[in-house]
Formats: C-alpha cells, structure tokens, sequence
C-alpha cells in the first residue's frame, strides 16, 4: 500500500464536520478551514486547502498571504494557526490533484513595511485584486 495524491475534494471531505472555510474580509475561496470551538468561529485552524495560485510565497518563502482590509483578521488568522497545521497547494479546481506542502504554523504577521510587501508578485496580486 502507498500513498495515493489527493484532490481538493477529497481533502475538504475528509476535514471534521464542524470544519467550514472563512469567508469574510477575503477568505472566500482561500482555502482556510476552521474549526468552531465554543462557538467562537475562528478558534482553531485545522488545515489550509489553496490554489498556489492565492498563495505565491508560500512554497519558496513559507509565508501565506492573508487577502484583506483589516489588520484584526490577519491576527485572528495568525492566533488560529498558532499550532501547526496541515498545508495542502494545488492548481485550484476540486477535482485537481492536491500537494501536501507540510505542517506550518504562524510565527508572526509581517509588517507593513517588511520587503516581502514589494515582493513583484505580491504588488501583481494586490493590483489584480484592487
């Protein structure tokens, strides 16, 4: 028996039932799962499931980008993941093979004015989503 690549489908299965992704200040669609724990909606991180494409630091840097207009939500994110989590990366679509990149946790926010900021690609992104 060996190890058989997952899709996204198959990966978002398998998370808790009390597991649902975030979907506010631009979480849609970027692949956190999080689990309700005393009613709290962001409490725990249990996985993240996202399209490289959303997340073009992550593989080379080991940096997830946090899409979003309030300060208090990349925070909540860092809280969330302040355990390590399991990372999945793929092209995007549910039926599209998914890596285990590995298990991350956060270790901080980066700063405003921290070079990864000017990064091309992170100016590309911020420009596309603006």
């Amino acid at each position: 028996a060996g190890l058989v690549p997952s899709t996204r489908r198959a990966v978002e299965a398998a998370l808790p039932s009390r597991a649902f992704r975030a979907s506010h200040s631009g979480f849609l669609r970027l692949g956190f799962h999080c689990a309700v724990v005393d009613g709290a909606w962001l409490e725990a991180t249990c996985a993240i499931v996202t399209p490289e494409t959303n997340q073009p630091l992550l593989r080379e840097r080991g940096v997830a980008c946090i899409y979003g207009d309030a300060e208090s939500v990349g925070v909540e994110i860092a809280q969330a993941t302040r355990h390590p989590i399991p990372v999945f990366l793929g092209p995007g679509a549910y039926d599209a093979r998914m890596e285990l990149l590995g298990a991350y946790r956060a270790a901080s926010i980066v700063e405003e004015g921290d070079p990864l900021y000017r990064d091309p690609v992170v100016l590309q992104m911020a420009e596309a989503r603006a």
